[in-house]
């Protein structure tokens, strides 16, 4: 059962490693975008908009690969595990009888 929490561990710090990089440049692009739209005296946010998804945008471009060949080794290894699972034959009892 450990093996299994294993995985999820894995998969939950490769999530948050993916995200967090995202969320930060929609952070900075928000506050960049802000700061332009207040700089200009502009009534409309959709500047600011448009900088925060510029920068998010750009994050996933610096980001992506990474986080592909990421998961792709988390795959990996889950059905690596999944694959040795009743290789040594199935237990009945606590005892392996």
């Amino acid at each position: 059962m450990t093996e299994l929490f294993d995985i999820v561990r894995d998969m939950l710090m490769l999530a948050v490693t993916v995200l967090l990089p995202l969320v930060l440049a929609g952070v900075a692009g928000a506050v960049v975008g802000g700061l332009v739209v207040l700089w200009l005296g502009l009534q409309d946010q959709g500047l600011a908009a448009m900088i925060r998804g510029l920068s998010v945008l750009a994050a996933l471009a610096f980001t992506g690969a990474a986080a592909f060949d990421g998961a792709v080794e988390q795959t990996v290894a889950a059905w690596s595990h999944v694959e040795g699972l009743g290789r040594d034959g199935v237990a009945l009892d606590l005892d392996g009888s």
